[in-house]
This record gives structure tokens, C-alpha cells and sequence, in this order.
């Protein structure tokens, strides 16, 4: 009867640890699918504020084709400081 314990013992360890293994499991796929809908928001707002951008510039143009806007590596400068500044948790000025 002595091993019958033991055995049951273990197999009891056994079975905490597998279900402790499937929560955590059942965490990180519930943890990726919000991963995944943030990054599918975060394309739609992307492409949102690309839209408007060509829009706004569009319309800029119109208005003063010389404007320093209209000028993509103007843009280009704009953007890159303040994504730079964004990684480093910084605010662009």
C-alpha cells in the first residue's frame, strides 16, 4: 500500500503541474490575442493618419505649392524626430 501512495502522490503533483501549464498557456494565447488586436488597431490608425496626410498635403498644395510641408524630405525630418524621440520616451519638439 506504501508504493500505491507514493505513486498516487506523484501522479497528483503530476496532474497540478499540468493544469498549472494549461492556465498558464490559456494566459499567454489570451495575452497574444490582445496583442494582436492592438497591432490591427494600430494599422487601421496608421492608415487613417496616412490618408488625412495625403489629403491635408494635397490641399496644402493647392494653397502654397512652396510651402516647406509639400517638400517630403521636410516631412520625412518631422516624422523621423519624432519617432526617434517617441522610442526613447521622449517628447519631439
Amino acid at each position: 500500500m506504501g508504493m500505491d501512495a507514493i505513486f498516487l502522490g506523484q501522479a497528483q503533483k503530476q496532474a497540478r503541474i499540468a493544469q498549472a501549464n494549461a492556465a498558464s498557456a490559456t494566459d499567454w494565447a489570451k495575452y497574444a490575442q490582445q496583442l494582436e488586436e492592438r497591432l490591427r488597431e494600430a494599422d487601421a490608425a496608421l492608415a487613417a493618419m496616412r490618408k488625412l496626410k495625403d489629403v491635408a498635403i494635397a490641399e496644402l498644395t493647392k494653397v502654397d505649392p512652396r510651402h516647406y510641408l509639400t517638400v517630403q524630405n521636410n516631412r520625412q525630418a518631422i516624422v523621423d524626430a519624432a519617432y526617434d524621440a517617441a522610442l526613447s520616451g521622449r517628447t519631439a519638439s
